[in-house]
């Protein structure tokens, strides 16, 4: 995992999992950390991300996925 440290995107918020949460979507990919600054867990970045695309925060991403199989 690589730490974000993008500027100029907007962060969202959100608890998940009872911890909160700031997440970017970029043009390629989701930037995700935790609020208390510990290192999330891999498992847990991946069932955020995959809540993140469900919600429909990331439709563009999704839609690069598809063109690319």
């Amino acid at each position: 995992m690589k730490k974000y440290k993008a500027t100029g995107l907007k962060e969202q918020y959100i608890t998940f999992g009872g911890i909160e949460y700031a997440f970017l979507v970029g043009r390629k990919r989701i930037g995700i950390r935790r609020m208390d600054q510990k290192n999330p867990s891999k498992n847990a970045v991946e069932k955020l991300t995959e809540y993140i695309k469900a919600e429909g925060w990331a439709d563009h991403l999704i839609e690069k996925e598809e063109e690319d199989f």
